[in-house]
C-alpha cells in the first residue's frame, strides 16, 4: 500500500492543480475582452452610429431606385424593374435572413444592449444604456418604415400602370409618360421628406476627434500655447485619446523644465562669482 502512495499523492496534486487553474482561465478571458475593447473594439455607441449610417445607404438605395425610373426616357418599361429592386430592398430591412444582415445587426445590438442594462449597478451607466436602446429602438422603427415605404411604392406602382395604359389611348402617349414620372417624382419627393423626420430621432454623432494623419508629426516644432490648445480640445471631445493626450502633456511637462532649467542656469550667470570684498 506504501509503494502507491506517491502515485495517489501525485493524482490529488493533479486534481488541485486542475481546480486551481479554473479561476485564472475565467480571469484571462475577461482580461482579453478588456484588451479587445481597449484595441478598438467598437463600443455599442459606435455600432449604433454605423448601423445609422448604413440605414442612410438603404434610404439612399431606395430614392436611386426612384430616380432611375424617373429619369427613363420610357418609365413604362421600368416599372417591373422598379418593383423588383424596391422588393429586395423591401427585404433588406425587415428580414434577418436577408443577404445584407443590417435588421439581424440592428436587432442583435438592441438584445445586448437590454441585456447588458439588466445588470448594470451603476445609475449613470444604466441610464446611458437606456438612452441607447431607445435610440436602438428608433432605428428599428426606421428599418420598418424603409420596408412600408417600399411596399407602398409597389403597390402604387401596379396602379400607376393602369393609369398609364388608359392615359395613353385618351391622351396619347407623351402625355402618359410625363404623368406617370410625376407620379413617380412625388413619390421620391414623399419617400424624402419621411427619411428627414426619421433622421431626427436619432442619437447625434460623437464630435469627431483628430485623426493620426491631421495630427502634427513633431510635436517640439510647436509653441507651448498651441500645445495646451491641443490638450484642451483634446479634453473636450466626448471619449479621449488618452496616448494622444498623454504625449501632449509629456510634452509640455518637458517645456517646462526646461524653461526652470534656463532661468536657474541665467540666474547662476548673472549672480557675481569672485570673492565678496568687505570694507
Amino acid at each position: 500500500m506504501k509503494a502507491y502512495q506517491p502515485f495517489f499523492i501525485a493524482r490529488l496534486l493533479l486534481g488541485l492543480l486542475g481546480l486551481c487553474l479554473i479561476i485564472p482561465v475565467n480571469a484571462q478571458e475577461i482580461d482579453d475582452k478588456a484588451r479587445n475593447l481597449g484595441a478598438g473594439a467598437l463600443s455599442h455607441e459606435q455600432r449604433y452610429q454605423s448601423l445609422a449610417m448604413r440605414t442612410d445607404s438603404v434610404w439612399a438605395n431606395v430614392q436611386k431606385t426612384l430616380k432611375t425610373f424617373n429619369a427613363s426616357s420610357n418609365p413604362e418599361l421600368q416599372l417591373r424593374t422598379l418593383r423588383s429592386e424596391l422588393n429586395g430592398l423591401q427585404s433588406q430591412v425587415t428580414e434577418s435572413t436577408a443577404p445584407i444582415l443590417i435588421r439581424k445587426d440592428v436587432d442583435q445590438l438592441k438584445l445586448e444592449i437590454a441585456t447588458l442594462r439588466a445588470g448594470l449597478t451603476r445609475a449613470d451607466l444604466a441610464k446611458k444604456a437606456g438612452e441607447l436602446e431607445n435610440n436602438v429602438g428608433n432605428l428599428v422603427a426606421e428599418l420598418d418604415a424603409i420596408g412600408q415605404a417600399c411596399q407602398h411604392i409597389i403597390a402604387e406602382s401596379v396602379t400607376w400602370e393602369k393609369e398609364y395604359i388608359l392615359s395613353i389611348q385618351v391622351q396619347g402617349e407623351s402625355i402618359a409618360r410625363k404623368e406617370l414620372k410625376n407620379l413617380g417624382d412625388k413619390a421620391s419627393e414623399k419617400l424624402g421628406k419621411s427619411c428627414e423626420q426619421y433622421k431626427k430621432t436619432r442619437l447625434p454623432p460623437p464630435p469627431a476627434s483628430r485623426s493620426q494623419a491631421e495630427r502634427p508629426k513633431n510635436l517640439r516644432t510647436l509653441p507651448l500655447t498651441e500645445l495646451q490648445a491641443l490638450m484642451d480640445k483634446e479634453n473636450a471631445q466626448t471619449v479621449v485619446d488618452r496616448v494622444w493626450l498623454k504625449e501632449l502633456i509629456e510634452e509640455v511637462k518637458v517645456r517646462i523644465m526646461h524653461t526652470e532649467d534656463s532661468k536657474k542656469t541665467l540666474q547662476s550667470e548673472l549672480l557675481p562669482t569672485g570673492p565678496t570684498v568687505c570694507i
